[in-house]
């Protein structure tokens, strides 16, 4: 039986193997130097000081609330949800009232204040 993943849960596929009979034990070594063996990989994982997949949160924040936390359906509610809500985002510019609100509140003045500045 092929098992695609060892003990360390690092890939037997890509296990560095050497002329002295090491099979895979560098990688293994590595994966446990920096936390990512199978037993402690997680969705969010973090290795040394630089942040996990921080781009993921907006997604795993819906299974922590309800509905979605005892729902059985929940991967396909929420990537509805996320799927309507990128594409609201991607959309912006073009709805009227929402792609006037920088006229508005002239944030962009703050933003651009040294080019406006330097212009007159």
């Amino acid at each position: 039986m092929h098992r695609p993943f060892g003990a360390a849960g690092v890939s037997t596929c890509c296990r560095a193997t050497s002329e002295a009979g090491d099979h895979g034990s560098y990688l293994s070594d590595r994966a446990t130097e920096q936390h990512l063996t199978g037993a402690q990989w997680g969705m969010m994982n973090e290795t040394g000081n630089s942040p996990g997949q921080a781009w993921l949160w907006l997604s795993t924040f819906w299974y922590q609330i309800d509905p979605f936390k005892s729902s059985k359906n929940a991967d396909a509610e929420i990537w509805a949800i996320m799927a309507v809500l990128s594409l609201a985002l991607i959309l912006v510019p073009f709805i009227p009232g929402i792609r006037s609100v920088p006229r508005w509140t002239r944030v962009h003045r703050l933003v651009w204040r040294d080019y406006y500045r330097t212009r007159r």
